[in-house]
């Protein structure tokens, strides 16, 4: 017997739940797998362990194959991320929507951040993805697609990507890819990201209503200041999402958090703490997990992390942990 599904997909999990169901599939027994019931189905977004619903995906990706994240699409819109999703409906532009939407996206969603950048006539909207807990590809499909849709679904005139990254591999023969995002995406890149025209994200929304979205804005804004902690706990869950993009700079890290460089280590020195000894411990952890999780070459690792030369990084990671990083990798090597 089928599972009674909600109408509005308020969690990952009810959208892995209604593909599956609509693909013929048992929700309920991939669902129990991550300890998950249908309560689940009908909790805040954020209520689900990130490290669940990628289990999730990994199953549903298993049994329906690698499209599934572009299948279950269908199920998503802004609203299912509540206030957020609303604040971004009622933005007077949608190039305001997309800011909304990745300056709030950690109260919505634990597994990445949302980065959207101008570059003259040019919107880059990048996922960075906490690479301490690595999520399934299909999650990052889920999301681009879902946006795209949304905004044909919301605009007069359509809004087409002008390129879509993905950092997948073996996906460039999907003409679903095509078909959800109106071009062929490139695989095997560095960031997950999608490039818009600046004018196109310059049209106002079929729901814009600005008087909803400045009290929308600043009550996000005021549950975002709470739950964000430290300026320290905030500079370290930056470059542990960023970090792994290129992204290391003192200036830049600044930017990103509309602040002078001069204003964030003024800031950072009044916690106690220095930026390059953050920088340092994001660096260290990322190369741990890296390392242990043996799917890139130590070259690979050392480049990502900001290393020009791997005699450096080798004996930094010596230094961290007692062992070059190919010694590390042998001796810690998953058994079976």
């Amino acid at each position: 017997m089928n599972m009674a599904l909600p109408q509005s997909a308020r969690t990952q999990a009810c959208v892995v739940a209604r593909l599956l169901q609509d693909q013929g599939h048992a929700p309920e027994r991939v669902l129990a797998q991550q300890g998950l019931g249908s309560d689940d189905l009908r909790t805040p977004w954020e209520s689900v362990p990130s490290a669940r619903i990628t289990g999730l995906w990994r199953t549903a990706r298993e049994l329906l194959g690698p499209d599934c994240g572009l299948l279950g699409s269908r199920y998503l819109n802004l609203a299912s991320f509540q206030e957020v999703g609303y604040c971004a409906l009622t933005a007077p532009t949608v190039l305001l929507g997309l800011k909304a939407l990745a300056n709030y996206f950690p109260l919505v969603a634990g597994n990445g951040l949302l980065i959207v950048e101008e570059r003259d006539d040019v919107v880059v909207l990048t996922f960075h993805e906490n690479p301490l807990s690595p999520i399934c590809h299909a999650e990052v499909d889920l999301l681009f697609a879902a946006l795209v849709r949304e905004m044909a679904r919301h605009c007069l005139q359509p809004i087409v990507p002008l390129q879509v990254e993905l950092q997948q591999r073996g996906r460039s023969g999907s003409r679903l890819y095509r078909d959800c995002f109106g071009v062929q995406p490139y695989f095997g890149t560095v960031q997950d990201r999608m490039l818009f025209s600046r004018h196109d994200l310059m049209q106002t929304p079929n729901g814009a209503n600005p008087d909803v979205y400045q009290r929308l804005h600043h009550e996000l804004a005021r549950n975002l200041r709470s739950s964000e902690g430290s300026l320290q706990e905030k500079v370290s869950s930056l470059l542990m999402h960023v970090l792994p993009g290129g992204v290391f700079e003192l200036e830049e890290i600044a930017r990103r958090l509309g602040l002078s460089a001069r204003t964030l280590q003024r800031r950072l020195a009044a916690e106690g703490v220095v930026f390059s000894a953050l920088l340092e411990q994001a660096r260290k952890d990322i190369a741990l997990q890296r390392v242990k999780r043996g799917n890139q070459s130590i070259k690979e690792i050392a480049y990502t992390l900001g290393y020009a030369d791997m005699n450096n990084f080798t004996r930094a990671f010596k230094r961290w942990f007692g062992a070059p990083p190919s010694h590390y990798r042998h001796q810690h090597r998953p058994s079976g």
